[in-house]
């Protein structure tokens, strides 16, 4: 398969055009879910057939709620934050993609103080007041909060790192830095292919009740 970076803007109608009939990182947990449970069946069997078969977006009309707007106002003060700790430069981060089902954004791509590209990248979190205290307190929280987003995007991008940097701004920052797990990907492939053969027998219930 084929790794791919699309400079594009996020949340804009190319973004969703290029996120449709995929599994993106924000859908990594539910790989994990029960076969039998809501999260497994609908959010990702379900959403990827029917986008598959109606070529339509079921995501798009999701428009956010106070927490991703909280996210949006707060992202570009984080990313600055994060380039004067680490001096490194926070550029778009895109969309990625890994074969035909295969997708992430990231927050942030990577290059360092003399403009060369990074293998790595950052996902940003800007939590309301009472979660960032409790990760600033016990940082492994936030580790095990995004591990398998995290691991996903490593997967996706091939990069050798990605930090995750939570930013308040009346706390301390909390940054960690999350490598690829070898192990976790042979469990995620193996995910990946049971998941391809029940979309795939999802694909032909709709197509075959489809309206003409």
């Amino acid at each position: 398969m084929e790794r791919n970076f699309i400079d594009l803007q996020q949340n804009t109608q190319e973004w969703w055009d290029n996120k449709l009939k995929r599994v993106t990182a924000s859908y990594a947990s539910n790989l994990f879910a029960g076969k039998l449970s809501d999260s497994y069946k609908i959010n990702l069997v379900d959403r990827v057939a029917y986008e598959i078969v109606h070529n339509e977006c079921i995501e798009s009309s999701f428009y956010g709620n106070g927490s991703t707007e909280r996210g949006h106002i707060m992202e570009p003060l984080a990313a600055r934050r994060y380039e004067n700790i680490t001096m490194r430069k926070c550029t778009n981060g895109g969309f990625h993609t890994y074969g035909d089902l295969i997708g992430c954004s990231v927050d942030r791509n990577l290059e360092d103080i003399n403009g060369n590209k990074i293998s790595g990248a950052v996902e940003i979190k800007c939590f309301e007041h009472l979660h960032h205290e409790k990760i600033v307190l016990n940082p492994e929280i936030f580790v095990s909060e995004l591990y398998n987003q995290v691991q996903y995007q490593l997967y996706a991008t091939g990069y050798e790192f990605i930090d995750i940097f939570a930013y308040h701004p009346n706390y301390k920052d909390v940054k960690n830095t999350i490598l690829p797990d070898d192990n976790h990907f042979e469990k995620l492939e193996k995910e990946l292919d049971t998941l391809k053969k029940a979309i795939e027998i999802q694909v032909m219930i709709k197509q075959s009740i489809k309206r003409n």
